[in-house]
């Protein structure tokens, strides 16, 4: 987890944030940990809600250690709870980091740890 911390703190990329709803025995790892990066392009002057237009999900195994990049394309189409079906990065637009990370959690059947969301 030190290695999480330190990327992201070297990095800037932002504050890494628990997720305090992981249920154990849906990890990729025994000893790992995902952590969702998120970039938006919210634009508060103008009052546009944000859309992710970056979606990366980082897995850190923790035994070997090693770390593992996936880029979710941001039109992936997923059922998002509450919604229709649309596009992975309208999820961010209607409710936050919250339902895109649950989303994204029911996308790829993992966990997702921790986020960080920078613009």
């Amino acid at each position: 987890m030190a290695v999480a911390f330190f990327f992201f703190w070297v990095f800037g990329l932002g504050t890494l944030v628990p997720n305090e709803d992981v249920s154990p025995g849906r990890i990729v790892s025994e000893n790992g940990l995902n952590i969702l990066i998120v970039g938006n392009d919210e634009n508060q002057a103008l009052g546009l809600p944000g859309r992710a237009d970056t979606i990366i999900v980082a897995h850190i195994d923790l035994d070997t250690p090693s770390i593992f990049f996936l880029s979710i394309p941001r039109d992936t189409l997923v059922d998002i709870q509450g919604y229709a079906q649309d596009k992975l990065n309208h999820a961010f637009t209607y409710g936050g980091v919250d339902l895109l990370r649950s989303t994204t959690e029911e996308l790829l059947n993992v966990p997702i740890h921790y986020y960080a969301v920078t613009d």
